[in-house]
């Protein structure tokens, strides 16, 4: 039962994982500012996911208001710091530094869900070691706002991980969870959104949303399956993937500490979840 479990919940990450990876690609194709992006994607995603809050009869309360409000911030903050570096930097290295996310899962479930930490301070060294070394290119092109902004963005979206999986601990609705976060980033970004949108195919955007309601659902679900810690290095299945595209669609072609860095994430997952696994 724990193995099969287990098997769920690497199936919806390994979904949600490549999902992700096309809305990125999508997000880098798009000519407009982020904050546009922003607000198209998740007013888009609000609108879809609007009739399945009558269909299911969603209640809420207030504080269930107040903990989706700060869902929202959150999420809204992190993505604007990831598309905002993704639109000026190679895809493989967004996608590398983000893969210090699993890295502070680890560390923020132990800080706030209480979950042991014993074992758990060695893998999570080595992957914040393989993370710097990843920066390494950045540093190098003395790009540090750029290095500040994806490694803020890769915390935030680990907090908002750990958040979702306490939520769903409390029986929080998952659609709301997922009315919560679109409407909530969309009206987040309405102040900043532009209204020039001459010549702008809204298709793109419709694909943006649909994608980020997927990878949402896909993530909750595999929380919902089983320990967060467990599943994290299902997530370097986008590595691969970002790497062929980048080369392929954007001529890139990404630097060899991106693989090094990776290597010793990779090498601090893999010691985190062979102990979650012989735990059980």
């Amino acid at each position: 039962m724990i193995m099969k479990s287990y098997l769920k919940g690497a199936f919806f990450l390994s979904l949600a994982s490549i999902v992700s990876i096309f809305n990125d690609i999508t997000v880098k194709l798009i000519d407009l500012s982020s904050n546009d992006i922003m607000f198209l994607r998740f007013f888009f995603a609000t609108l879809i996911l609007i009739p399945f809050t009558f269909f299911y009869k969603i209640k809420t309360d207030k504080k269930s208001l107040r903990n989706h409000g700060i869902r929202a911030l959150i999420f809204g903050l992190s993505m604007f710091f990831f598309t905002t570096a993704l639109k000026t930097l190679p895809i493989a290295l967004v996608n590398a530094v983000n893969f210090s996310i699993p890295i502070w899962v680890v560390l923020f479930a132990c800080i706030f869900l209480k979950e042991p930490w014993n074992g758990r301070f060695l893998a999570t060294c080595i992957g914040i070691i393989g993370v710097l070394i990843t920066c390494i290119p950045i540093w190098k092109n003395a790009n540090i706002s750029q290095a500040i902004l994806l490694l803020t963005g890769a915390m935030g979206f680990a907090s908002l991980d750990v958040f979702n999986k306490h939520l769903l601990n409390k029986d929080e609705s998952m659609v709301m969870m997922l009315l919560g976060s679109s409407f909530g980033i969309s009206l987040l970004y309405l102040p900043f959104f532009s209204w020039n949108l001459n010549s702008v195919s809204l298709m793109p955007f419709i694909w943006l949303a649909l994608g980020s309601n997927l990878i949402l659902y896909f993530i909750l679900k595999a929380w919902e399956s089983c320990d967060i810690s467990a599943i994290q290095p299902i997530k370097y299945i986008e590595f691969p993937i970002a790497i062929y595209f980048g080369k392929v669609m954007f001529q890139e072609t990404p630097s060899i500490y991106i693989f090094i860095g990776l290597a010793v994430l990779v090498f601090g997952l893999v010691i985190n979840a062979k102990r979650e696994i012989s735990k059980k």
